[in-house]
């Protein structure tokens, strides 16, 4: 048999404005690195680099999402599936944060299945 594939997207950081930064101001962003990760029943979590591309300091939630499609439809449903830690956190601009993606020990990995998921950075 197959070992569990799972595959987790880091997707899209909301680029809304903070009240820190002036009225006006371009608010840069972020960049994360990988925005693909394959986890398999061996391997049960990875790393992603997060970093401010901004002028400003920001404050980042990750909130994971499995990822379904039903009548060729995406649907996004919030899961403990897959963690994010740490989930929320502040980045100064130009600084780097590891986030760690991964299953907890309590979830049991099932060997024939494969799911997706999406973790959004915002």
């Amino acid at each position: 048999m197959r070992a569990l594939l799972l595959v987790l997207l880091a997707a899209a950081y909301s680029l809304n404005t903070s009240a820190a930064e002036p009225t006006g101001a371009t608010p840069g962003g972020i960049s994360i690195s990988p925005v693909r990760v394959d986890l398999t029943a061996g391997r049960r979590a990875e790393a992603l680099t997060v970093t401010n591309t901004g002028a400003y300091r920001r404050t980042v939630e990750a909130v994971v999402f499995r990822w379904t499609q039903v009548d060729g439809q995406d649907r996004y449903e919030p899961t403990r599936e897959l963690l994010a830690n740490p989930s929320l956190f502040f980045l100064e601009p130009g600084a780097t944060q590891t986030v760690r993606i991964g299953r907890p020990a309590s979830v049991p990995v099932p060997k024939t299945s494969e799911a997706a998921y999406r973790v959004y950075f915002q």
